[in-house]
This record gives structure tokens, C-alpha cells and sequence, in this order.
């Protein structure tokens, strides 16, 4: 199950793009670096679509990818915690 009690399966999908508590984290991302389409839920097509954006520079589309990286990363992490450590932090 879902280490964020959520109450679903943990898949990868499930945590970095579809959970609750975990997947909610993409929206303040995305109204940030001002991504309003709507994002696929297959992680490597999120990746794809998230980091090549239509019409910007490769240092842009660079950009991107490295927020998508950071992000996943800090969701990563705290799951991690919360598995071996027992800690829960707050995401957002």
C-alpha cells in the first residue's frame, strides 16, 4: 500500500504522479514554471512531455527537465523517509 495512507497500491505511477498526497505536488510546480497542459499519468511520458515543451529554447526545455529531476527527487526522498526513518514531512 501506499506509504502515504492514501490506501492504494504503491506503484511509481501511482506515487510521483497519481497520490494524493505525493502527486499533488506537480500542480504548484507546474503553475510556476507555467505548464497549463494537462499532463500524462505513464511517468516516462510526464517526463517527455514536462521537459519538451512545444515552442521554447533547449535551455528551456534543459530547465525543465531539471525541475521535473528535483521534484521527483524531493518525492523520492520523502517517501524514503517515511519507510526507514518513520518521518513525515510536509511536501508542499
Amino acid at each position: 500500500m501506499c506509504v502515504a495512507g492514501c490506501g492504494v497500491h504503491e506503484t511509481h505511477e501511482h506515487l510521483f504522479l497519481e497520490c494524493s498526497i505525493f502527486g499533488i505536488i506537480w500542480q504548484p510546480i507546474r503553475n510556476w514554471v507555467g505548464v497549463y497542459t494537462t499532463l500524462p499519468s505513464c511517468a516516462l511520458a510526464h517526463f517527455h512531455q514536462f521537459g519538451s515543451v512545444v515552442g521554447h529554447a533547449k535551455s528551456c526545455c534543459s530547465f525543465m527537465f531539471l525541475v521535473w529531476f528535483t521534484t521527483s527527487w524531493i518525492i523520492c526522498k520523502e517517501r524514503n523517509n517515511r519507510v526507514f526513518r518513520g518521518k513525515e514531512n510536509s511536501i508542499l
